[in-house]
């Protein structure tokens, strides 16, 4: 027991659970998950510890929360919990799954902006209704509570182009450390992507490396302002996954043309899965993959309409002497 760091609570008989308390009062933890079970009284039983055994005391540094779909995660005990400076030392927190609103993300925000977590650099806040009010405030904090946050989750949060002009500002200051952007699974189409790539990765402050735009609403008219960006000098971005978008042929053959084949373009990864795409954007694929500027080691193009022969094509693309010396990977 003195090695026990991580413990995961999932749902569990009840005549277990005062033995599950007394447990987390008495032990020091790294990290813990629970799952399904009374959140409140796990959080009061944490701010009662009193760790009995004699080793090397430890902070919580990760915590994962996450309730029924049927249920609603209670603020008010992780708001005391955190106020209380039990989070101190909290590096990533995720609260998926919780039905969080965005009247309670912003009361968990205002605990954030008086320095309770100074040290959180991972927060996933995916499947919540939070929607672009939320949204917009989480993006205020990163530049005041959250500066050392690197990665934000915000999937399935039903946001839209809204939200994203909050999110501009907040990737433009200087006190922005964000790196890894999740904005998978909701509508902010073609316009709110537009403005995220002209105002936000062309300019000098922007740290974003990797960006997830899975099932968007995008289509091929984001992608003129798409490439443009990553033309740029100033921008940083690596990984970017485009999955399950109206992204078809002509779209992902100037993505291609225009963006792959320049000097300043620093892709590595890119996700086309679900695009649609078919034979035709092969031979713009294979040009772009023998230019020596092409920096792709990892592509993605799964569950597309190519065939046969286009397929054998993919997989002969990999035999190029410049896809070697990348070590590409075409998955």
């Amino acid at each position: 027991m003195k090695k026990l760091a991580n413990l995961t609570l999932l749902g569990f008989a009840a005549d277990c659970f005062p033995e599950v308390l007394g447990l987390l009062r008495k032990r020091c933890l790294s990290k813990l998950e629970i799952e399904s079970v009374p959140h409140d009284q796990v959080f009061s039983a944490l701010m009662e510890l009193n760790c009995t055994l004699d080793h090397k005391h430890t902070k919580l540094t990760s915590l994962t929360v996450k309730v029924s779909l049927q249920l609603h995660l209670p603020i008010m005990p992780m708001r005391n919990f955190i106020e209380n400076g039990h989070a101190s030392q909290l590096e990533q927190l995720t609260l998926t799954r919780n039905g969080i609103d965005s009247h309670q993300i912003s009361k968990l925000c205002e605990i954030f902006n008086k320095g309770h977590c100074p040290n959180l650099t991972h927060l996933d806040l995916g499947n919540n209704p939070i929607r672009d009010e939320g949204v917009m405030v989480v993006c205020d904090t990163l530049t005041k509570g959250l500066r050392k946050l690197n990665r934000l989750a915000v999937c399935v949060c039903g946001l839209t182009d809204r939200c994203i002009p909050t999110l501009v500002k907040a990737l433009q200051d200087e006190h922005c450390e964000l790196t890894n952007l999740s904005l998978g699974f909701n509508a902010i189409g073609d316009k709110g992507v537009d403005m995220l790539f002209e105002d936000a990765f062309t300019k000098e402050h922007c740290k974003l490396t990797n960006l997830n735009l899975y099932k968007c609403s995008l289509t091929d008219q984001c992608i003129p302002s798409l490439y443009k960006a990553l033309q740029n000098e100033r921008c940083q971005l690596t990984v970017l996954f485009l999955g399950n978008n109206a992204i078809y042929d002509k779209g992902v053959g100037k993505l291609f043309e225009d963006a792959l084949t320049k000097e300043q373009c620093k892709l590595t990864e890119l996700a086309l899965v679900q695009c649609s795409l078919t034979d035709q954007c092969i031979p713009c694929l294979c040009k772009a993959l023998q230019d020596e500027r092409c920096k792709l080691t990892q592509l993605w193009l799964r569950s597309n309409n190519f065939t046969e022969n286009g397929k054998k094509l993919l997989c002969d693309i990999k035999d190029y002497e410049s896809c070697k010396a990348m070590g590409l990977e075409i998955l």
